[in-house]
């Protein structure tokens, strides 16, 4: 379904809601990187497939996310006075595409049903043109099925996931045996929720107290400085671990002695961890934070998300209780101030600083104890079906579950900034900090573990002026006021030396003014060094050729 495809006069359009709008600029902004939440379920048994098509129209028409475009995605069109519209289209059959690979040996078939769902999973939506949700149903055998499913996520966050896994068991259910689906009905929408939080004057008193909190970050230097690697811009990698090393029960019980929650205290042990791996104890780390104002808004599905970027200052011979009681400070003083969109903490950030906004970007944490989602269909066996591939928006990015009694681990990192050999140090690093912590949470964080992240690469010295091209050098001049640096060569990398997802939107602005060049954020990721750059506007800027008759 398109937006065309629909009777404009039934389409509604409503605002973006915080998380939305920070969601769009990344986009925006980060070229190829595909911001999709892919689930997939290997089915074995006599499927009912037109019950499964009835089932999943049922959702779409029940939550209206399912089915609503973003039609405006240029940074520029994202400033928070002019707020694009999101659509929503009217409820129509939801295509479900079947890929029989009988015809492929049986060997092979589990080998092409991967192939096509790691490559659909890694496709980005046009969230201009469509939905941000397909289905589709792979075929290995009468009696065995894959059904891939995948959202973006600008519609779906985590609790969204066993939002949709149990509707779709109980509708599948329901449709096939004749009987009622148990499941809510809806008193609200997400438009509802959207009108909840776009109360402005209360977003500008956040971004008030959000000045106040960052102040001096844009002027701080990487917490991670740039290696070099083989890895395409925008690539990702994903390091997982099914236990950190300590036990559910571990965790618990800090912290209820620390009178803090299970988050908090992992939180303290990352900062902890990357304060004496980075050599920092001024740290931003960034946490995704995701509130249902009511309980009506627990049975719907949509991206109900913001960042909350926590301050922590650390300082040594403090021990890791007293840090934990900081933390708990500094979170509660966030969700506190939770409703400014982290899009207009950071163009705040930038403005206030000639474009800078520092490591603000850098580390991300996260903890999912989110119930599981329980998901069956109606007499058919249903095993999870792995997918093999990472996204993430920041250099490092942490990620943290409960599991079989332990501590389950997800790491990901951007391959193009980062080698593998330093993303498993900072994880082997936080393990050893966490374990440490937890047994003895009242030693000094300058008791834990040493370590030192040491990096080969040293910074290429400033190249004199007259050995770059015009352009060339105005263009270093607009690196050197969004960067806050004049080390900048002929062949430096926008995203190797400070450059990030956030300023890559305000670099396509600036030379967008400065050259009147139709830059787009994409063709960074195509150019990211100052000469090609260079080359790319002189080209949008070149005189046409006359044609000769």
């Amino acid at each position: 379904m398109t937006a065309s495809a629909t009777n404009p006069a039934h389409v509604r359009s409503r605002p973006l809601t915080a998380g939305q709008q920070g969601m769009l600029l990344q986009t925006a902004a980060s070229g190829p990187v595909a911001l999709n939440v892919p689930t997939a379920v290997r089915l074995i048994g006599a499927l009912d497939v037109p019950a499964l098509r009835r089932a999943l129209d049922c959702i779409a028409e029940r939550h209206d996310v399912l089915r609503t475009t973003f039609p405006a995605t240029e940074p520029s069109s994202l400033a928070p006075d002019r707020l694009p519209a999101q659509l929503v289209h009217p409820a129509s059959p939801v295509p479900l595409p079947v890929v029989d690979l009988q015809p492929v040996p049986a060997s092979e078939r589990p080998g092409a049903a991967r192939s096509i769902i790691e490559a659909e999973a890694a496709h980005p939506f046009d969230v201009a043109s469509e939905p941000g949700f397909k289905v589709m149903l792979l075929r290995l055998s009468a009696a065995e099925h894959v059904l891939f499913w995948l959202m973006s996520h600008l519609v779906c966050d985590g609790w969204s996931k066993s939002v949709f896994a149990r509707e779709l068991s109980a509708l599948y259910t329901a449709h096939t045996t004749g009987t009622t689906a148990d499941i809510p009905k809806l008193s609200v929408d997400f438009g509802d929720y959207v009108t909840e939080t776009r109360d402005r004057p209360r977003i500008a008193t956040d971004l008030a107290y959000w000045r106040e909190q960052l102040r001096g970050v844009a002027d701080q230097p990487p917490l991670l400085a740039a290696e070099e690697t083989d890895d395409p811009p925008g690539s990702a990698r994903e390091i997982q671990f099914p236990s950190v090393g300590v036990s559910h029960s571990q965790l618990l019980e800090v912290a209820q002695r620390t009178g803090s929650t299970e988050f908090i205290v992992l939180h303290a042990a990352f900062a902890a961890a990357m304060g004496t791996a980075l050599g920092r104890q001024d740290l931003i780390i960034n946490t995704p934070r995701g509130d249902r104002p009511t309980a009506d808004f627990e049975n719907l599905i949509g991206f109900f998300v913001n960042v909350l970027p926590i301050r922590s200052r650390i300082a040594p011979s403090t021990t890791f209780t007293a840090l934990v009681g900081q933390v708990r400070e500094e979170v509660i003083d966030a969700l506190d101030h939770a409703d400014a969109p982290i899009a207009e903490i950071a163009a705040q950030l930038a403005a206030d600083h000639a474009g800078r906004i520092g490591p603000l970007t850098h580390l991300s944490f996260a903890y999912d104890n989110l119930p599981a989602a329980d998901f069956g269909l109606h007499a058919l066996s249903a095993a999870p079906w792995p997918i093999d591939r990472a996204d993430t928006r920041y250099p490092f990015e942490l990620h943290l579950w409960p599991r079989d009694q332990m501590i389950a681990c997800r790491a990901t990192y951007r391959a193009d900034q980062l080698t593998a050999a330093t993303a498993n140090h900072l994880l082997d690093h936080f393990q050893a900090v966490l374990t440490a912590v937890l047994s003895e949470p009242d030693a000094p964080l300058n008791q834990l573990p040493s370590f030192a992240l040491h990096h080969s690469r040293q910074p290429a010295g400033q190249v004199a002026s007259d050995e770059l091209t015009p352009t060339e050098q105005r263009l270093a001049g607009v690196w050197t006021e969004l960067l806050g640096t004049d080390d900048i060569s002929a062949d430096s990398h926008f995203f190797n030396i400070g450059g990030s997802s956030l300023l890559a939107a305000l670099l396509v602005a600036a030379i967008r003014e400065t050259f009147a060049a139709q830059i787009h954020p994409r063709d960074l990721y195509q150019a990211p060094t100052l000469r090609t750059l260079a080359a790319l506007i002189d080209d949008h800027t070149a005189p046409a050729t006359p044609v000769q008759r």
